[in-house]
């Protein structure tokens, strides 16, 4: 079998080398990603690759997530989808490097953890992310963590406007960090970047998912990558201050880190729904994650603003705006979500839940248009 190497310019301007991963089921990626099983894949318009919409029974359904679309059907988190020729509407294709990010050789770290424990751990360093175990594992499965928690670390990244990581290690000062360590502030810690798993969650997540590699298991993991202290004089990431009156940023603190776990596993080519399934049956991750939050917030006559205020009933209300970012990821994908936050960065400080709703509003929109607007508006009761 051949592979064909393709380059596309990165960042720094010097062409990359990328394999050709074949196409895309268009069809397939809206009934995915819109959770319709009647839904198909419409091209408006045959000279446009960006026309294609997912529809059902006649109703629009929004667009299609073509590199979401890509990871999933291909099983590649670092795969991306791209044009082959701009005046073809069926011209999509995948692609991804060559292989996962090769790690460097591990070897041993003197390691000392939020809970103080001193650990001598096996290191792994990626693209983004140093992986630090308490034990080693066969190479191949190290590499396929690391390209999920690169993945990962690279939205965190431009979630923040280039501002993260805020805590990495001396040694690897351009680099997120994840270890398995003895104790930390809870069953997992995490701050500015600089996450740990206690070895009891991290070995129990492994037992219950029957996989070290599955990303699943690192749940906690990739929501501690985004965990850490916040305040209106020094927030976190640059939007918490619109999304949080509350001194701490407590609520978006946690919400924000648990829809990038959510974002970044079905990325990785698990659909979120199936933590709702593992978390039932085999008790992790721990919580059923925001594909469960948004049926108990849709489910409910409450507005947006009063879960952002109180819990209401089951759903707490860091739960509540962790559905509604993940909501919105699926509705309108990558993109309308770097864009949403950006506005909201540029937003006012909250210094009420109204004012987070209006603000919320004020970004949807400056995202998406109206059409984005009206719908939000109307699905999330943001009206009032």
């Amino acid at each position: 079998m051949f592979t064909t190497l393709l380059f596309f310019l990165g960042a720094s301007g010097v062409a990359a080398p990328q394999e050709s991963l074949g196409g895309l089921d268009l069809t397939l990626a809206c009934r995915q990603q819109k959770a319709t099983p009647s839904a198909r894949a419409v091209l408006r318009d045959p000279s446009d690759p960006y026309s294609w919409r997912c529809q059902s029974q006649g109703t629009d359904l929004g667009g299609i997530d073509a590199t979401l679309a890509c990871r999933r059907q291909h099983q590649r988190p670092d795969a991306t989808a791209h044009v082959g020729d701009p005046e073809r509407g069926d011209s999509w294709f995948c692609s991804a490097p060559p292989s996962p990010s090769p790690p460097s050789t591990p070897g041993r770290f003197t390691y000392t953890s939020w809970g103080n424990s001193t650990e001598h751990l096996h290191v792994t360093v990626g693209e983004r992310v140093v992986l630090l175990l308490d034990e080693p594992h066969p190479p191949d499965q190290t590499a396929t963590v690391i390209a999920l928690l690169d993945a990962c670390a690279a939205h965190y990244r431009t979630f923040s406007g280039d501002r993260w990581p805020t805590v990495p290690l001396e040694a690897h000062p351009e680099h997120a960090s994840l270890a398995i360590v003895t104790s930390t502030c809870g069953a997992g810690c995490g701050a500015g970047g600089r996450a740990e798993l206690t070895r009891a969650e991290h070995h129990d997540a492994v037992r219950r998912m029957q996989s070290f590699t599955s990303p699943l298991t690192w749940n906690v993991g990739l929501y501690e990558l985004g965990r850490g202290g916040s305040s209106p004089a020094r927030p976190a990431f640059p939007f918490y201050s619109a999304l949080d009156p509350s001194p701490d940023h407590g609520v978006v603190a946690s919400s924000f880190p648990e829809f990038m776990a959510a974002m970044c596993t079905e990325q990785a080519g698990v659909p979120i729904a199936t933590q709702v399934t593992t978390h039932t049956e085999r008790g992790y991750p721990r919580v059923p994650g925001p594909h469960a939050y948004v049926e108990l917030f849709l489910a409910g006559d409450f507005s947006f603003e009063a879960a952002l205020s109180a819990p209401q009933g089951k759903l707490d209300r860091n739960w509540a705006l962790a559905a509604l970012l993940y909501d919105l990821y699926r509705t309108h994908g990558n993109d309308f979500m770097q864009r949403l936050f950006d506005t909201l960065a540029a937003c006012p400080a909250a210094t009420s839940q109204k004012d987070v709703v209006n603000n919320l509003v004020t970004a949807i929109e400056a995202a998406g248009g109206p059409p984005a607007r009206e719908h939000a508006v109307k699905r999330w009761r943001l009206d009032g």
